[in-house]
């Protein structure tokens, strides 16, 4: 078993666990299930699976994507390519002093190209979902701030988590603007092999 697998799985159960006893914490404090506020549904949503058809990928939600998506990730290659495996890469070969031969070779074969595209693929499946998890948890943090704050009209902190909330939702907008906008065009370019835009590579 693979140290990313142990690992990002301890993580999850310990996730899974502690989400758990806190909504069985805000049940009994509440009295209710119908009485869970804006933070408890962003953390259901950010966490766990919607209730849709099953077996769909589309209906699991961000966190359990990510570590899912990260594990089969772990076992793709991308269009983070090495240099010695960029094709058509042209080989001198000097076969007489007055001679030169040139040739091309490449250790990408069509095989390993869609093995590649699918993993870049994946990748933007990862970078997303850890996007979202990330601002989702924020939002929670965001929603009990407010509580602990405008609630109770308390100054400036009021007014400093307002601005705080304002400048993480236009951050969230800028980053996926540029993400599917501007930083690689065209988006397909993201899981192109090779990719000729050195801003479309995907990580692994």
């Amino acid at each position: 078993m693979l140290s990313l697998e142990v690992e990002s799985w301890t993580w999850y159960s310990i996730a899974a666990v502690l989400l758990v006893l806190r909504y069985v914490s805000r049940w009994m404090g509440l009295g209710s299930i119908k009485r869970y506020q804006l933070e408890d549904y962003i953390m259901i949503f950010v966490f766990v699976r919607i209730l849709n058809p099953p077996n769909l990928w589309s209906n699991r939600v961000f966190y359990t994507v990510l570590v899912i998506t990260m594990n089969i990730v772990y076992h793709y290659s991308t269009n983070l390519i090495a240099p010695e495996d960029i094709p058509n890469v042209r080989i001198y070969r000097r076969i007489h002093p007055s001679t030169t031969l040139s040739t091309y070779r490449t250790n990408l074969t069509p095989e390993s190209i869609r093995t590649r595209v699918v993993g870049s693929k994946l990748v933007l499946v990862v970078e997303q979902s850890m996007i979202m998890t990330i601002w989702g948890c924020k939002a929670c943090l965001l929603c009990m701030y407010m509580k602990l704050t405008c609630s109770k009209g308390i100054q400036p902190h009021e007014t400093i988590v307002k601005i705080v909330a304002v400048y993480v939702g236009l951050s969230l907008v800028a980053m996926e603007v540029l993400y599917f906008g501007v930083w690689c065009r065209p988006f397909s370019n993201y899981w192109a092999v090779p990719t000729p835009n050195g801003l479309s590579f995907t990580y692994p």
